[in-house]
């Protein structure tokens, strides 16, 4: 066997073994270093200081824990801080930056705990910290501060008041530069803005008070905590301006050939960016705000996207007063007598006013006069106010809002006792030119006529004397039935003015022909006409009061004229002009009767005829029926027996009322008894030619047609008399038929039938007559039914039932 040869190969693989170390290459890079150390004592000696004792952190540690998600460690870095700066106060200065940005950005905490430490912390600093050292930084404590302040959480709105009291007792001139942001605030604090979905534009936003249920204190002590420190704020913008006014008059003692000129800035030019300033880094100036605040009551005209002025100073005079309190007024009269002059001096000169000025001004009035509660103090005010008030051409919303101030001034003073009442002379004379606005405002502005009516009828219900006194002066014109106020106005207002009739101190007879005109023209419902008529029963001697409530308020006959013409209907002088017409389609007419009937359009008729019922029902209350019928028949006899024309509501309307007051101590007239007699003929006659498909008069049969057999059924003699009338042979012969028609519906009425019967020689001798004119003609069906009925109603009659046969 061979020996192998070995081959020589060019790269030889190194087997590794376990254990063994990997041999070194040849071309490794050797990275080995030697370090020595440097001491430096200084060093080592402050950071043993930079420690706190307790938990061994320093400043830097402390401040990057601010950062952490657990409120319990930033809490405990805060915490940290105080002890660690407390110990060591040179720290502050080299750190200060990182101090400052790090607790004001923790204002804005959701946790309470952090919140307050940062607040204990902060009072810790503003003792260390100059005002000249935060300078730099206060813009930014100042925006973390304002958005506390606007958080929606309400605990850090709270906690950003705390702050805020930190920065006013340490920082106040570097806190009041920021004034701007800040007033705004302050008011985002207790209220909010509102945009009406009506109003397009948001330039008319509205401001409104806030009311949030979840604060742990009430709305009305969060409100009064904002103010306190509003009123803080205030007062140290009025410091800072008094303190560089006096420093501006030194700096010009001092050196009064100075070379610098100080340079007059309009705030308001500057406001409008119409002013430019520029101040230059090194140039050694800085900007010193000398604004001395003063009231003016000139409304400036300024184009709409610059400031008003003067709603700017109404809104702080507002908070200014609501700051103030009877407690307080001694020591704060200076700036309120200021604030009332410049109320009294505005209002006196307020014709150019917008509805938010006026609006405004009422509230700081309203205010003044509740914080000094004295006729001293309030009569300048309202006296003011009332001279804004008669000044003519004022805006709708400028005269509303004046209304409504005096309306709660007087409801205000009128809850006084009568023990300390003092009523205002200017109050009273307002009220008393109440009535006389209404009677000239009529229709021209139905808002504002209804506001001065509730108004009037507040202060009438409470029996105000000027107003009353007023009122009755002026009743006439508010009552006047054709341009009067009650007849302009809408339905809910004439139910306002109808009930101010019953506080009238007097209802003389001018006046209550005008209430009886407005109750039958039509221009207010038959509901509210009853209602009318249902008061003046109340104030009439009829009412049953058992004590006199007024005296001689209605004259017993001043009351039954009121009742006579509202139940005709129809004036004197309408009557005499009804006189003249003739024909159809307005005149209903027959041979047997003078009196022709006008007919009335349906809603005329329905309206007359309701009035009516309620004009009955108060005649029928009166105790003495039978005066009470005697007087209705004079009436009767004097104004409506000998007219020719009578309109059909008014005859009906006589019927009804002499159904409803008829009994047997009544005695008519004869010539009642003829007038009667010939309305129920006219109205009879009047319903039997009716047209059936004449839908407008088919409405009035069953009302006319029951007053017709009422009036025939309770006065027997009146049936008689109406068929003595009835001369047949006087008339055409179109006429038989209605006739016949009439006699056989009578005979055929079971109220009616004994007093038939007992007229049958009259009923035989008009059925003899009907067929006189007939003889010779062809018998018609109407006839054949006329003797038909007469055979079976009253022939059958032991009295003489021949005679009729002997007709035929």
């Amino acid at each position: 066997m061979t020996k192998k040869r070995k081959h020589q190969e060019d790269f030889q693989k190194v087997k590794l073994k376990v254990g063994k170390k990997k041999p070194k290459l040849e071309n490794a890079t050797d990275t080995t270093f030697k370090t020595k150390t440097i001491q430096i004592p200084e060093q080592l000696k402050e950071d043993g200081l930079l420690t706190a004792q307790n938990r061994k952190l320093n400043i830097k540690d402390l401040l990057s824990q601010m950062h952490h998600y657990s409120p319990g460690v930033k809490q405990n870095a805060l915490l940290g801080l105080k002890e660690l700066l407390s110990q060591y106060p040179f720290i502050i200065d080299a750190h200060l930056s990182n101090i400052i940005s790090e607790v004001a950005a923790v204002f804005t905490d959701k946790d309470a705990g952090v919140r307050g430490a940062a607040v204990h912390l902060l009072q810790f600093l503003a003792s260390k910290i100059r005002a000249e050292q935060i300078a730099p930084f206060f813009p930014l404590v100042s925006a973390h501060l304002s958005s506390a302040m606007t958080h929606i959480s309400v605990g850090i709105q709270e906690d950003s008041l705390k702050v805020l009291d930190v920065l006013l007792e340490a920082y106040p001139a570097l806190l009041t530069d920021r004034s701007v942001i800040l007033l705004k605030n302050f008011v985002e604090l207790i209220s909010h803005q509102q945009l009406s979905k009506r109003l397009k534009s948001r330039e008319k936003l509205s401001w409104m008070l806030s009311v949030n249920p979840n604060r742990r204190v009430t709305s009305q002590q969060w409100r009064l905590n904002v103010l306190i420190r509003l009123k803080k704020f205030l007062q140290a913008v009025v410091d800072g301006s008094n303190e560089i006014e006096d420093e501006g008059l030194q700096e010009q003692k001092d050196s009064p050939h100075s070379g610098r000129n100080p340079i007059c800035i309009s705030w308001k030019v500057h406001a409008n960016n119409q002013q430019h300033i520029q101040l230059y880094e090194n140039g050694g100036l800085r900007p010193k705000i000398n604004s001395s605040f003063r009231l003016s009551n000139k409304c400036c005209m300024t184009p709409s996207n610059s400031v008003d002025h003067l709603l700017l100073n109404l809104t702080l005079c507002d908070i200014m007063v609501s700051l103030a309190s009877a407690s307080t007024l001694q020591a704060d009269s200076g700036w309120l007598d200021m604030i009332r002059k410049f109320v009294t001096d505005t209002l006196q000169d307020g014709s150019r006013l917008n509805s938010k000025q006026v609006n405004r001004l009422l509230g700081v009035t309203w205010r003044l006069m509740q914080i000094q509660q004295n006729k001293v103090a309030t009569e300048p005010l309202i006296k003011a106010v009332y001279t804004l008030y008669q000044q003519r051409n004022l805006l709708l919303p400028v005269r509303t809002l004046l209304l409504k101030f005096f309306s709660r001034v007087y409801q205000k003073e009128d809850l006084r006792t009568q023990r300390i009442r003092s009523r205002s002379k200017v109050l009273s004379r307002w009220l008393a030119g109440l009535p006389q606005q209404l009677a000239l405002l009529g229709l021209r502005n139905p808002e504002l006529s209804n506001q001065l009516i509730d108004i009037i009828h507040s202060a009438a219900s409470r029996s105000n004397k000027e107003l009353l006194q007023s009122l009755q002066a002026t009743a006439d014109q508010i009552y006047d039935p054709l341009d009067g106020t009650l007849v302009l106005l809408p339905a809910e207002a004439q139910r306002r003015l109808v009930q101010l009739v019953y506080f009238l101190p007097c209802l003389p007879a001018s006046l209550l022909a005008c209430l009886s005109r407005c109750c039958i023209m039509g221009r207010m419902s038959s509901e509210l006409a009853a209602t009318l008529i249902g008061i003046l029963r109340m104030r009439s001697s009829f009412a049953g009061w058992k004590c006199q409530v007024q005296d001689n308020s209605v004259n017993d006959v001043d009351y039954f004229s009121f009742l006579f013409s509202t139940l005709i209907g129809f004036s004197r002088e309408e009557l005499t002009s009804l006189q003249g017409l003739r024909g159809k389609p307005h005149i209903s007419q027959t041979q047997l009767s003078p009196v022709r009937l006008y007919l009335t359009d349906l809603d005329q008729f329905l309206h007359h005829w309701a009035v009516t019922e309620m004009i009955c029902h108060s005649l029928s209350t009166i105790p003495s029926q039978s005066q009470c019928f005697d007087i209705l028949q004079t009436g009767i006899c004097k104004y409506l027996v000998g007219l020719v024309v009578i309109p059909d509501s008014t005859a009906g309307s006589v019927l009804c009322a002499i159904n409803k007051l008829l009994d047997q101590a009544c005695i008519l007239s004869e010539n009642l008894h003829k007038f009667l007699a010939s309305c129920c003929y006219s109205l009879l006659y009047f319903l039997l030619t009716l047209d059936k498909e004449d839908a407008e008069h088919v409405q009035k049969r069953d009302m006319l047609w029951g007053s017709c057999i009422s009036a025939l059924a309770l006065l027997p003699r009146l049936l008689r008399v109406m068929l003595q009338s009835l001369q047949v042979s006087r008339i055409c012969r179109e006429e038989l038929p209605v006739v016949a028609q009439l006699l056989r519906l009578l005979m055929q009425h079971g109220q009616l039938r004994s007093h038939m019967m007992t007229n049958e020689f009259l009923v035989q001798q008009i059925i003899k007559d009907i067929m006189t004119l007939k003889s010779g003609e062809v018998q018609e069906q109407w006839l054949t039914d006329l003797h038909y009925c007469f055979n079976i109603y009253l022939a059958s009659h032991p009295q003489g039932p021949g005679p009729i046969n002997t007709v035929y």
